[in-house]
């Protein structure tokens, strides 16, 4: 593109490298932890935390893992990349719906925060000093637990009215 003229030096040196740096370590990593076999670790002692499908905890439990895994991963899109591969087929043969242990997955990682370096998006807000991380702090531990709130109060139910889950 360079060549033809479409994109000048000045469009290349407003590429945010670190950004994409960041970006390709998070789609990278699920990947990675699969092939290596460390997402089988995690999810065998993980397993024994998860009650019977027919438990009322079943998907409550399953969306504070998949926060604590979002925890520890960091990104969201890892995080996905991890738990999407092992939840999908557990929820599957206890009876819940694929579509349903997706969105649960989707909807706890990208609503649920911590630090900037959950989401892209508040990672670069976080590196153009628009807010502190003591701020996304105080603010993550409060959508923590807004996002239980969300997902079992509106959206779960909403699920089942629809005929999903």
């Amino acid at each position: 593109m360079a060549g033809l003229g479409f994109i000048k030096e000045k469009d290349i040196k407003s590429v945010n490298l670190h950004f994409l740096l960041f970006l390709t370590t998070a789609f990278s990593i699920g990947k990675v932890l699969g092939q290596a076999g460390i997402s089988k670790v995690i999810f065998s002692s993980l397993e024994k935390l998860i009650p019977a499908g027919d438990s009322s905890l079943y998907l409550p439990i399953m969306a504070i893992l998949t926060m604590l895994l979002h925890i520890c991963i960091g990104s969201s899109v890892a995080t996905m990349s991890v738990v999407l591969p092992i939840f999908i087929p557990m929820a599957a043969a206890s009876g819940y719906p694929p579509p349903m242990i997706t969105l649960l997955v989707y909807i706890m990682v990208n609503i649920h925060f911590l630090f900037p370096f959950h989401h892209a998006t508040l990672l670069i807000g976080s590196g153009k000093k628009y807010y502190e991380d003591r701020f996304m702090l105080k603010t993550g531990l409060v959508m923590t637990l807004v996002s239980l709130l969300l997902v079992f109060l509106l959206y779960v139910p909403w699920w089942r009215l629809s005929g999903l889950g």
